[in-house]
């Protein structure tokens, strides 16, 4: 991150400033001391207002020079405050969002290719379909969890773009069986044969993309973390 580079020529102007208030001082003294005639405060302050109303612009300059660095350095010093607290905010979410959602990634992958690797001759090929369901419906929800959304400003495009391919791809493997009673309305059994294949289509593309999704959130929040 890049930090902004001071201002030199604050520091001279102030400087200049001082450096004028000192000089009109000692210049204002000494020609007092110079002068025999001081006893009438009226006749001093008349016969020095020129020099006097210098020296008090000078002052006036000075404090309100003063005043502006102040003002400044408070506003520098609240925005580095806020940056800091927005970066640890940052961390936070992406460290949040790093210990759940991978690990959910990897787990309906995990089913989905249990599933597809099962014996078809085995009873047991059915339960493990609606179990990759079930799981799919869990990651579905954790795609949309507050942990994620949170992070969504942070999110680079490739993960971002993962994240939405799986979104999709879950909803349509949830929601085949609503397309395929649409399209085999007549026909129950072609119904539930069509449901099957584009089960099986839709959750051996979410397959790839959950276990892609996982690693491009690994990789994200681990440089986003040490950055």
């Amino acid at each position: 991150m890049n930090q902004q580079q001071p201002n030199d020529s604050e520091p001279a102007a102030f400087a200049a400033v001082v450096a004028c208030a000192i000089i009109a001082a000692v210049v204002l003294i000494f020609t007092s001391l110079s002068d025999g005639d001081v006893r009438s405060p009226e006749t001093w302050v008349y016969r020095y207002q020129t020099l006097i109303a210098g020296v008090l612009a000078v002052a006036a300059a000075l404090a309100t020079v003063w005043q502006m660095r102040a003002s400044d350095a408070e506003q520098e010093r609240r925005h580095r405050q806020t940056q800091r607290d927005t970066r640890r905010s940052d961390v936070f979410a992406a460290k949040r969002l790093k210990a759940f959602l991978p690990t959910a990634a990897r787990e309906n992958a995990r089913y989905i290719r249990a599933y597809f690797d099962a014996d078809e001759r085995k009873p047991a090929k059915h339960g493990m379909r609606l179990f990759a369901r079930t799981v799919t419906e869990e990651f579905q929800q954790a795609l949309l969890d507050v942990r994620v959304t949170a992070c969504f400003h942070l999110l680079p495009h490739d993960v971002f773009e993962a994240l939405e391919n799986c979104k999709r791809l879950a909803g349509l493997t949830l929601g085949s069986g609503e397309q395929a009673a649409k399209i085999a309305a007549d026909n129950p059994k072609e119904a539930e044969d069509l449901q099957r294949q584009l089960e099986e289509s839709f959750m051996e593309t979410l397959e790839r993309e959950a276990h892609r999704l996982a690693e491009l959130l690994d990789q994200w929040t681990l440089e986003f973390v040490a950055d």
